[in-house]
């Protein structure tokens, strides 16, 4: 064994005196212990003295005893230390917000960063769209879906690829100064003809699945430039004619409903016996217009409405089709297919083909 490792022992008496007496000095230091002292201090002193050379030694005799209860003594100064440290970083979590990220907590000033950035998300999203690209927004009453039509004998494409939308309760315009392709227009929006190619839809309903007599007895009000009323009929009876057409069922005599449609239409007094074909051109204009709405349709569909018409006239008409469109308890649009620039002026949107 080193010399470092190896304690010489001592044989004369005198040695076993001064070795007594230097543990009994050590015993008696130990064993004093004040109430005040703390306790970690004391259980420190009671564990032993430091020796010369800076390591524990033995304090006395009983120091197996002391031993066995130094070990729960230490474990408590353990638990009591970590006590301490707790209630000394309880002020600290209560100034940041925090708590013990070992319990699965975020901070509350990072929680609160958290949510502000996802609500600023949520903001920016909204902003960035259209209002005509809102998840919610309403269908069209009346619409063309990608329609196309083709002439068969001259192999010509009428209409190409069309969509439109028309709202209810508003005014619209189409605009094309070719008669062709105005025709085919009126055919497929009046349910006369099918696309080669898409749908005409009122609401959602594909008019090609309808009957003829359904379309336009319950839900498309037509006013074609020619023959939109019986010249030999008077006025009241073209409003009845329409409606004994529709093989519906009304809440009121014909003729009495058939009166009041003339007078929202500005015929107050409608002469009696009268044919139409004898009206002018203004008035007759009128019941035209008043036979398509008869039927309570959703759409109001007429070609050129002020055509052959002076100004003043002209007028008076895109002021009853914008009243048509924007007021009444029933809700419809109606479209002009037109080619002046007043009608399209009056419209509240207009398409150009």
């Amino acid at each position: 064994m080193s010399d470092e490792q190896q304690r010489p022992t001592s044989t004369t008496g005198d040695e076993h005196i001064e070795d007594d007496a230097h543990e009994e000095q050590q015993t008696v230091h130990v064993s004093v212990v004040f109430d005040d002292v703390d306790e970690a201090a004391t259980a420190t002193t009671a564990l032993g003295a430091t020796g010369p050379d800076g390591a524990g030694t033995a304090m006395n005799a009983d120091s197996d005893d002391a031993s066995s209860q130094s070990q729960p003594q230490s474990q408590d100064d353990d638990i009591v230390r970590s006590n301490a440290e707790r209630v000394n970083a309880t002020p600290n979590l209560a100034q940041t917000g925090a708590t013990n990220p070992s319990d699965g907590y975020v901070r509350q000033d990072e929680s609160s960063d958290a949510t502000h950035h996802l609500a600023a998300g949520i903001d920016r999203e909204f902003n960035s769209h259209h209002e005509d690209d809102i998840l919610l927004k309403s269908y069209p009453t009346f619409a063309l879906d990608h329609v196309t039509v083709r002439d068969h004998k001259s192999g010509r494409t009428l209409l190409d690829d069309v969509q439109m939308g028309f709202q209810a309760r508003k005014l619209y315009a189409v605009v094309t100064d070719d008669d062709e392709q105005r025709v085919a227009l009126l055919n497929v929006l009046g349910g006369f003809g099918k696309p080669d190619r898409g749908q005409v839809m009122l609401k959602s309903a594909d008019l090609a699945t309808l009957l003829p007599s359904e379309v336009r007895g319950h839900r498309i009000g037509l006013v074609p430039q020619r023959f939109a009323l019986r010249g030999d009929l008077d006025a009241t009876a073209n409003i009845v004619y329409a409606m004994d057409a529709t093989q519906r069922t009304f809440l009121k005599p014909k003729p009495i409903l058939a009166h009041e449609l003339l007078t929202s239409v500005g015929l107050d007094a409608p002469a009696a016996g009268e044919p139409v074909g004898q009206f002018t051109a203004l008035n007759q204009r009128r019941v035209a217009i008043a036979r398509a709405i008869s039927c309570e349709a959703t759409a109001i569909v007429i070609d050129e409405p002020t055509a052959d018409l002076d100004e003043d006239d002209g007028k008076i008409i895109r002021k009853l089709l914008a009243k048509l469109a924007h007021s009444g308890a029933d809700a419809r649009c109606v479209v002009m297919l037109t080619t002046n620039d007043a009608d399209i002026d009056a419209a509240d949107r207009y398409f150009e083909l």
